[in-house]
């Protein structure tokens, strides 16, 4: 894909085009990274030449305020945080400037996000207090000012709930303790073993069995948050997510899994949000009541 540039005009002499991006406060590591070139990067500038460079370059931890993708629903609002409805097939955030399929560049585009771009602001991440996979739908919390970000991620005790779509008839409630850890390119994929020292945990219960179709739909109470950790630990119990074939998962239109609810409790209050957006769910389970049937689950939890 071809990728925009910027065109900037050099006021002064430098030694080299490495300095002179040095002084819009790149790193020399990000400008090899994108650039490569290191002989380009040494070449010398004289004032009056004029540069081109790549704008994921330049626009470094910035987020595009264009987005294109699918729409993305506002669940709730506070004056420290913002609660949307994450569609499947979106990224959280961007992993360079130009992407524009990504929950970060809508709420740039089209909500009051002074706050949230303001935290964390050296990040890709701004207040994104959590990520959703790709192929996950759901619940996604946005912090708006520094102290809860800080409190959310390194204070607050909270309570994550998510949905899924398994393989097979799963037990009514399950819970399981399991060692992630992860291999491949940069940790790409993860994988199970049953050893001593478990760092991973969640409780599990059935919602309702589809005997046609031999799937179970269940609420999962989740404790780390490891990344992939609730795919990876239902393939490992034999009911992988439909939808999810990199951990032994049917195909599928999407992956099943959808990020439920969210509860902690802030400055004496508590929180509950839920993400009730639940159309991908109900195309495999098209049940009366079944939003009823999984709050009182999450009841009995």
């Amino acid at each position: 894909m071809h990728t925009k540039i910027v065109t900037l005009s050099v006021l002064q002499d430098w030694n080299c085009l490495s300095d002179f991006l040095s002084s819009f406060g790149i790193s020399k590591s990000r400008q090899k990274k994108i650039l490569g070139n290191k002989t380009y990067l040494s070449k010398p500038l004289k004032a009056k030449d004029e540069i081109k460079i790549p704008i994921d370059l330049m626009n470094y931890h910035m987020v595009s305020p264009k987005y294109d993708g699918p729409v993305v629903k506002k669940v709730d609002e506070y004056d420290f945080l913002l609660a949307l409805s994450k569609p499947v097939e979106i990224h959280s955030l961007p992993l360079k400037y130009s992407e524009k399929n990504n929950l970060l560049a809508y709420v740039r585009e089209s909500e009051n996000s002074a706050g949230i771009f303001s935290v964390n602001k050296d990040s890709y991440e701004k207040g994104l207090l959590y990520r959703l996979d790709y192929e996950t739908s759901g619940l996604i919390l946005l912090a708006k000012n520094e102290h809860f970000y800080e409190q959310f991620r390194h204070h607050l005790q909270t309570k994550k709930y998510y949905l899924a779509v398994v393989q097979g008839d799963i037990k009514n409630d399950f819970s399981y303790a399991h060692h992630i850890s992860y291999t491949g390119q940069k940790g790409a994929v993860g994988r199970v073993s049953n050893e001593a020292n478990p760092n991973s945990h969640l409780e599990g219960k059935k919602i309702i069995y589809n005997a046609d179709l031999d799937r179970s739909l269940v609420l999962i109470k989740l404790d780390e948050g490891k990344r992939h950790q609730i795919r990876l630990q239902l393939s490992h119990e034999r009911n992988p997510i439909i939808g999810d074939p990199l951990y032994g998962g049917e195909k599928a239109e999407r992956m099943y899994l959808h990020a439920f609810s969210y509860q902690f409790e802030y400055n004496g209050a508590d929180y509950q949000f839920f993400d009730e957006n639940l159309n991908g769910l109900k195309s495999v389970f098209n049940t009366n009541g079944i939003l009823e049937m999984i709050h009182q689950a999450l009841l009995s939890f």
